[in-house]
């Protein structure tokens, strides 16, 4: 296991700020031991260093008390306030930190009447009917909790790629500056754009392997490395297919690096990038051709990391723990024996008769059959996007001012955008009452007014209140630009009822799109339970669009409903839902979405000049 200090010390303040926030200390307390815990780990200098020099405090967010903890640690290997800590509160509750409807006050709680300290002991305490017998836990919140527990343990495998892309291309500007590489790529679902990866892939092709891997278990990134033995063709002694290391961070995030010889890159590429089935797909084709596939024997690491669901290189099943094995790819052959030549993709799908499928593509949903019939689609791309309708300011929920969003949506090449704060019943996000509304929307129009080269579009974000009804009278909707209806109370309701709700607004003349259809938030709330399909179908009829809101914990419409959303004919918007000014960058999350659900421009509402865009809109709600 290879350590570093500032990893320590890292691991130590997030503890300390961990263990304080299950004690019950005030939140600032909290948050000042884990802001430090995140600036010491964005620090490049040695924290050694910075404690012998007495610098540390020129570290952002560290002020002389936790310097000091930081300095007894360095210089003793314990911690006065941890150990102490560590006398109130067990340190095994850390992992139940993060489970929705359980709050640290709670944890406690169950802790001290039942001695929980892990999450299978909280979960056999819910359905044993002990945390039933608990005041303040009724049956209702008991259900309630085994769902969050049930989404806790499903998402806590699951790296949202979001974060999966920071770990990873921190990790790729380090090979790159400490490496001897010929090429280096991010590749897996990473590449693929999944919403979400079990690990994170890297892939290097490099002379000096041995330095290649040195390089990355340096890394200060990472809390410990596993060494990987070399992978070696049958019946040959010499490494001729490279090797693999795995890492794991602070989060405990897994991190595998493979190293390939230069000539193997193409190929290597193509196959840490394709799912499984896609590239199961391709060896058949290269069979059919007349190629061969060369098995690989599989590399053996010291300490496994979970199997992915992103395999390009694909972890054996059972793979989990000491000893596990992790696979390369099968390589293409030539009829005479020798390795395909492919210096990049293009070469690999050229010799199997394809043009290359954009990475987002390759899940083996169609994607060969589409290439072989010239039928793969012209993909949407941010470029594409020339409005964003569904943005917050001040006036509700929303940290930035109307021009504020303005100026920054101008900044990023918008030519339009629609201001949709949230209508009045949504009192907690400071809905606009209907005097509210009137004196915005005369700020809209006088921004406008002094703005150009952008428009500024009159809108709302539409309660769909628990009784089906609308948050406006129609009087009031009509003199909207653009109107998103979305549903945020009565999430408990049964299916039926949740999708009546949306049925009902899409049936109103002035609801142009449905806000985050299925409410999901990633790793703390589940979809709605709601008939989609029978959503999408309506929605074709009444030309209401779906959004995809482009939240990275949201991306709701997820591909999965994305795609048969558009062989309906239902239109999409994309929108980031932006509550700051610097959250319009989050655009290409939605973009993203729509590209691996086979999106194509015209799809998409937003992608239309604002005259044919109003045009659209007039003309549906003519219809209508």
């Amino acid at each position: 296991m290879a350590t570093t200090k500032n990893g320590e010390v890292v691991d130590l303040l997030q503890m300390i700020g961990d263990l304080m926030e299950l004690r019950g200390d005030a939140s600032y307390r909290v948050r000042a031991y884990r802001e430090a815990a995140r600036q010491l780990d964005l620090t490049v200098e040695d924290v050694a260093t910075l404690s012998r020099e007495d610098r540390l405090t020129e570290v952002k967010g560290v002020g002389p008390s936790i310097a000091r903890t930081i300095k007894e640690y360095l210089e003793t290997g314990r911690s006065a306030p941890l150990d102490a800590l560590r006398q109130e509160v067990p340190e095994p509750l850390t992992e139940l930190l993060g489970i929705r409807h359980f709050g640290p006050q709670r944890i406690v709680k169950v802790h001290r009447a039942l001695g929980v300290t892990s999450l299978d002991e909280l979960e056999g305490a819910a359905r044993d009917g002990r945390l039933a017998q608990l005041s303040g836990f009724g049956q209702k919140s008991v259900e309630t909790l085994l769902a969050s527990i049930r989404v806790f343990r499903e998402q806590r495998g699951r790296i949202p790629r979001y974060l999966a892309e920071a770990v990873a291309y921190t990790a790729l500007h380090g090979l790159r500056q400490m490496g001897d590489l010929t090429h280096v790529a991010v590749v897996g679902g990473i590449r693929r754009l999944a919403e979400a990866v079990e690990r994170i892939d890297i892939l290097a092709a490099s002379q000096s392997p041995a330095a290649v891997m040195e390089a990355f278990s340096r890394l200060s990134l990472f809390r410990e490395v596993a060494a990987a033995s070399s992978i070696h063709p049958p019946g040959d002694g010499e490494p001729s297919f490279g090797r693999s290391v795995l890492a794991y961070t602070r989060e405990r995030y897994p991190v595998l690096l493979r190293v390939v010889p230069p000539p193997l890159w193409g190929q290597a590429l193509q196959q840490a990038t394709g799912s499984t089935l896609h590239n199961d797909q391709l060896r058949e084709r290269a069979l059919a051709l007349g190629l061969h596939v060369q098995p690989v024997p599989p590399a053996h690491v010291s300490r496994g990391a979970p199997a992915s669901a992103d395999p390009g290189f694909q972890a054996a099943e059972g793979d989990v723990g000491q000893g596990a094995t992790v696979l390369w790819p099968g390589f293409l052959l030539q009829p005479d024996g020798q390795t395909l030549p492919a210096p990049d993709e293009a070469a690999v799908y050229s010799r199997l008769g394809l043009p290359v499928i954009p990475p987002e593509l390759r899940e083996g949903r169609g994607e060969i059959v589409a290439a072989l019939t010239g039928r793969l689609p012209r993909l949407i791309e941010l470029a594409d996007i020339r409005g964003d309708l569904h943005l917050h300011t001040s006036w509700s929920d929303g940290s930035h001012s109307i021009v504020q969003m303005a100026h920054r949506a101008q900044a990023l090449g918008r030519e339009y955008i629609a201001i949709a704060d949230h209508s009045q019943s949504l009192g907690v996000a400071r809905g606009l009452t209907l005097d509210r509304l009137a004196e915005q929307r005369r700020e809209i129009a006088a921004v406008d007014a002094q703005l150009g080269g952008i428009r500024l579009l009159s809108s709302v974000e539409l309660d769909i209140k628990s009784d089906g009804t609308l948050d406006y009278p129609d009087e009031v909707l009509a003199g909207f630009d653009f109107v998103t209806a979305s549903i945020h109370s009565g999430f408990q309701q049964p299916g039926e009822r949740l999708t009546q709700r949306v049925i009902a607004a899409m049936r109103s003349p002035h609801v142009d799109a449905i806000g985050h259809l299925t409410g999901r938030v990633l790793g703390r709330r589940d979809a709605l339970d709601m008939d989609v399909e029978a959503i999408l179908r309506l929605a074709a009829e009444t030309d209401t669009a779906m959004e995809i809101n482009a939240w990275p914990n949201r991306l709701d419409l997820h591909e999965g409903y994305a795609r048969p959303a558009k062989e309906l004919g239902v239109k999409l918007v994309i929108n980031t839902d932006s509550h700051a000014d610097d959250q319009l960058e989050y655009m290409r999350y939605g973009v993203e979405v729509a590209r691996r659900a086979w999106v194509e421009p015209g799809d998409v509402l937003n992608t239309l000049p604002l005259d044919a865009l109003m045009a659209y809109l007039k003309g549906r709600r003519h219809k209508a």
